[in-house]
């Protein structure tokens, strides 16, 4: 039955369009086909219930089990999907204005900067149909036409999501109402048309098929643009032909589901145990999510018999995936989505296509801002540099590499309320509130809705080891859930304020306190991480590169440095419905470039603390620049140069030019300090100190043979002077190679162990030869401008400088100053 629906719904391509074209274009770049669904489940087993996805895409493609959405409902997923970003970096933080929605989209300036756009600039044909954004409406939808579509039928509110009476607009065309008529049905035929259209233009093509399935029915009164329009959900609503599918079928009776004692954070821990009556809802709930998604299934079905006919399967890479997940009666919740839990951020995504491995499951983590750059570098299109994201490997050995290689976070953020999907959703009490309502009381009447507000930050983190979802909510309770052993996170590890409940819990062998505070750590640096931050956070924390997984970082010599580190901890300051940056607590690295703390860190102190950089509350702020910990090496080098320089420059000079001097280099000397250490300013820095030593150098050998005229008292001193100069380039030379070989050699140093571990840190070393050479400098110049020089000066010194004069010297006499 399902076969011939299929065939009925392709019959006027297959006879039509097909008959006319072969042989079909064959082309060098490969086409896409995305399909992304909506609400659709990754852990309650949807995908059992789909043959012809298992068919076409999980026993021919790559089925990524571990990839998770980073905000938990439709339009901020979406936006996050299109662009490669964070919410928190495109501002659309919500499905309605004025935080979100497509309104929203396009004043934060998106609709010529996301994926559709970038694709026809590299010269891909763009094709849409389904639902692009909430509050893409009848009355919007030309205000202004979203960008970078060649076709497009996309479906508008307030219709969307009313599956016997949707509205497509086509192109440049009115919007067309399709009452009576299967949603996905509909949806499917435009689909075809699409992909006959792509075909026929014989260029490389990106369609992208977005039915509404699985997402509740929504009857909208009003397009939500009004100040309160009025909803009304209800369950999926299935085709016809499938309403007596899977009669006897429950939702899963895992642990979590309506478990006997509350479970989670904030408002969730609230929630009473639903009924029988409830139960029984949820349960038709979830089986009318499970025979709409079977029309999405032949949908599915439909487009690889058109791929085949068209003799382009082989080249074409079809995605499918869906914008987040969902949960059914889970922690007491009524069906929606907007939490942190893995039933609402675990999300389906299988590829196949050219190379992608074939019936293969992987769990290396993969994000929705994975797959802008994912589709790019799929298609042979440079990336963007402003990318929150990082191509996912689909190849073979891609794959194996990332099990060593990827990184093992997901940044989950969501802001505002939760809304519950079914009939009985009296637990979500503010969810009947528009977003211009709630953002009134909150910001202009100051009235306090915290207790029901669902935002929050969090992070979820899957190693080979552990298996960890650690979160901070705006009321600033915090959860923990170590999910090898709490899979369905019934059990908080932590207090309301954050501390450990369970002091007898062990992660790796360390002590969850421990934990704690890496895992907070690192959630300062992703809740407000911009670009390559958010792939390798690690590195904004450990700058050198020796920390790229949690268990790197559990490593007993950075207990101290976190233990300094966690003086500032993830905190709200208020409850807001978007994303304010003002009270979101304390910002890593605020006013600086991350990883600038690199320079002039020793790599022994690597070893036993990192830097981060400083965090910025309010009562931190004026501290911020003695905080830097390359203040000390910075601040020494020029304290050395400017009073040699003012020594040598004003040797034998008049009272009114060694004043001048004096006031020009105390000038400089502020001016670059200054500069370098409020701006980050590193390149003055280093050219002043350069152009410094480059002088002290160049005076001093010069002045020597005029104080000191007897041939060999002058080779003396002269070969001290130039020791020092090479002593001290060495040093300099040692150090730029420490800098490039800092992480190698801490394994090295681990490996060989004490005492020949000491001869590889080259940080002390270059510290030795530069101090060596400094010392010579200072001491030879006092020498020669004191007027004090005798010929055994340069024994009474420290060492080395007699060894060297002797070694280096004529043997020893009297000596007279000439």
């Amino acid at each position: 039955m399902r076969s011939l629906v299929c065939l009925l719904a392709l019959a006027g391509f297959t006879t039509q369009s097909l008959g006319q074209q072969q042989p079909l274009y064959a082309t060098a770049k490969p086409n896409v086909v995305f399909i992304l669904t909506d609400d659709q489940d990754a852990q309650l087993g949807s995908l059992d219930y789909m043959p012809y996805v298992k068919k076409h895409l999980l026993d021919k493609g790559t089925h990524y089990r571990s990839h998770y959405c980073t905000t938990s409902v439709c339009c901020p997923s979406r936006v996050t999907l299109w662009t490669g970003k964070l919410a928190h970096n495109t501002n659309v933080t919500d499905v309605n204005p004025p935080h979100g929605g497509y309104p929203k989209f396009i004043s934060q300036g998106l609709n010529d900067n996301y994926l559709p756009v970038w694709l026809q600039e590299a010269g891909y044909n763009t094709y849409y149909t389904g639902k692009l954004f909430n509050v893409h409406t009848v009355d919007n939808y030309n205000a202004p036409f979203p960008a970078g579509f060649t076709g497009n039928d996309f479906l508008l509110d307030p219709f969307t999501y009313d599956y016997l009476n949707s509205t497509f607009q086509r192109d440049r065309e009115p919007p067309q109402s399709y009452e009576g008529e299967y949603s996905t049905d509909i949806l499917g035929q435009k689909a075809y048309r699409l992909l006959d259209e792509a075909v026929t233009a014989q260029k490389p093509f990106f369609l992208t098929v977005a039915p509404i399935a699985p997402h509740c029915n929504v009857f909208m009164n009003g397009t939500g643009l009004d100040a309160n329009p009025k909803f009304s959900f209800s369950a999926p609503i299935p085709a016809k032909r499938h309403e007596h599918l899977f009669p006897d079928v429950r939702v899963p009776r895992t642990p979590s589901f309506n478990p006997e004692k509350p479970s989670g954070a904030n408002w969730i821990k609230t929630l009473k145990r639903q009924n029988d009556t409830n139960v029984d809802y949820n349960d038709h709930f979830y089986r009318q999510r499970l025979r709409a998604l079977q029309a999405v299934d032949e949908l599915v079905d439909g487009l690889f018999t058109l791929l085949k006919e068209y003799d382009i399967l082989d080249n074409t890479y079809v995605v499918y995936s869906s914008d987040n997940g969902y949960h059914v009666g889970q922690h007491r919740l009524q069906p929606g989505k907007s939490c942190g839990y893995e039933e609402d951020i675990n999300v389906p995504l299988i590829v196949r296509g050219p190379s992608v491995a074939q019936n293969v499951s992987t769990d290396i983590v993969t994000t929705h801002t994975d797959l802008a750059p994912t589709f790019l570098d799929l298609l042979g299109i440079p990336l963007r540099e402003d990318f929150d994201g990082d191509p996912i490997p689909f190849t073979e050995s891609q794959i194996e590499e990332a099990h060593d290689e990827r990184q093992e976070h997901v940044t989950v953020e969501y802001w505002g309320y939760a809304a519950g999907e079914g009939i009985y959703d009296c637990a979500y009490p503010t969810h009947t509130l528009h977003s211009l309502t709630v953002h009134v009381l909150i910001r202009t009447l100051k009235v306090d809705l915290s207790a029901y507000n669902n935002t929050y930050k969090a992070l979820r983190i899957r190693g080979s080891e552990y298996n960890l979802y650690y979160s901070v909510w705006c009321n600033n309770e915090h959860e923990l859930y170590d999910m090898t052993s709490d899979p369905h996170q019934l059990h908080n590890l932590l207090s309301t304020n954050g501390l450990p409940n369970a002091t007898s819990h062990i992660i790796l062998n360390v002590d969850l306190s421990k934990v704690v505070q890496r895992l907070d750590s690192l959630l300062l640096v992703l809740k407000s991480c911009k670009g390559q931050v958010c792939v390798r956070p690690w590195d904004a924390l450990h700058p050198r590169g020796e920390v790229t997984t949690l268990k790197d970082a559990l490593d007993v010599r950075y207990d101290y440095y976190y233990e300094m580190e966690q003086t500032t901890r993830v905190q709200f300051d208020e409850c807001a419905r978007g994303y304010f940056l003002d009270v979101e607590g304390p910002q890593f690295g605020q006013g600086t470039e991350y990883g600038v703390l690199r320079n002039g860190l020793p790599c022994i102190i690597w070893d036993l603390r990192s830097p981060a950089a400083p965090q910025q509350t309010p009562n931190r702020v004026a501290l911020n620049p003695i905080l830097r910990i390359d203040w000390p090496d910075e601040l020494s080098m020029h304290l050395l140069t400017t009073p040699l320089l003012y020594r040598i420059l004003s040797f034998q000079a008049t009272p009114q030019y060694t004043k001048t001097v004096g006031i020009v280099l105390s000038v400089l000397f502020t001016i670059v300090m200054v500069v370098h250490m409020v701006m980050d300013e590193f390149l003055l820095h280093a050219v002043t100190f350069g152009t410094a030593v480059y002088l002290i150098a160049t005076r001093t050998l010069k002045i020597i043979p005029r104080e000191i005229p007897d041939v060999e008292d002058r080779k003396r001193i002269q070969n001290v002077a130039l020791f020092g100069c090479a002593s001290f380039i060495f040093g300099y030379l040692v150090w730029l190679v420490d800098e490039w070989v800092c992480q190698s050699l801490i394994g090295a140093r681990h490996a060989v162990g004490l005492p020949v571990a000491f001869l590889l840190e080259l940080h002390g070393w270059w510290h030795v030869f530069t101090a060596i050479g400094g010392y010579i400098a200072v001491a030879i110049i006092d020498l020669i401008t004191s007027g004090n020089l005798q010929r055994d000066s340069v024994a009474q010194l420290a060492w080395p400088l007699p060894t060297v004069a002797r070694l280096l010297g004529p043997a020893e006499g009297e000596m007279k100053r000439r």
